[in-house]
């Protein structure tokens, strides 16, 4: 799901209402695709580049394979594949990020804004859900925590429901401050080649950090 279980939005997969696995009825529906159309049931997704996406792409090819299932992985430059999947919508699957911290609402702009199915569209998945729009709505109109929690769990039913999105893995962050700290630039992470950006107050996608001395 969106939140991993530390988060006050965490609801489990059997509350939201995830289907759970099932090898068999996957094998019988790929064999039926087949059967209809006269070849196997198989798409393409788009992966970074990046041994840590490329490897979790590889076993989910594997699981699909005992399935029935021919998942091609198209390895692309990520600058590339946000352009291909925000700005044309031009692909069938995809490796993407959705925000959920340090609230859901910086995920609103990629699930309830409007879809544009054939061009531009910061909502990369198009899902166009009048109830994950009322519900994320909802959340932001809240006054109390218990009414964002609420809010939030009709958001993951909803996406539970449809499943236009897998959720595979969640990513953490940390954030380091110091009053004493101005002007900071770094292009690379330190000690490597591997471009970095330096963060600036505003953005939820920070990609590196610093520790500052004990003090400082």
């Amino acid at each position: 799901g969106m939140f991993e279980e530390g988060s006050p939005y965490y609801i489990s997969p059997e509350t939201a209402g995830y289907p759970k696995p099932d090898t068999a009825k996957a094998k019988d529906l790929a064999a039926e695709y087949e059967r209809k159309h006269g070849k196997k049931l198989s798409f393409t997704a788009l992966v970074p580049p990046d041994p840590q996406y490329l490897a979790i792409a590889q076993s989910l090819k594997s699981q699909l394979e005992d399935a029935g299932i021919e998942a091609n992985l198209q390895a692309i430059e990520q600058t590339q594949l946000i352009r291909t999947v925000i700005a044309t919508g031009d692909f069938q699957a995809a490796g993407f990020v959705l925000r959920g911290s340090p609230s859901p609402d910086q995920s609103y702009v990629f699930i309830a804004t409007k879809a544009n199915p054939n061009g531009l569209s910061l909502n990369f998945s198009r899902l166009d859900d009048p109830e994950v729009v009322s519900g994320m709505d909802a959340f932001r109109a809240a006054s109390t925590p218990d009414a964002r929690v609420q809010a939030i769990a009709t958001v993951q039913k909803r996406l539970a429901a449809d499943v236009p999105m897998v959720f595979l893995v969640n990513a953490r962050t940390g954030f380091v401050a110091s009053n004493s700290l101005r002007g900071l630039k770094g292009t690379t992470f330190p000690g490597t080649q591997a471009t970095a950006q330096a963060p600036y107050p505003t953005t939820p996608f920070y990609t590196v950090m610093w520790k500052a001395p004990v003090g400082g």
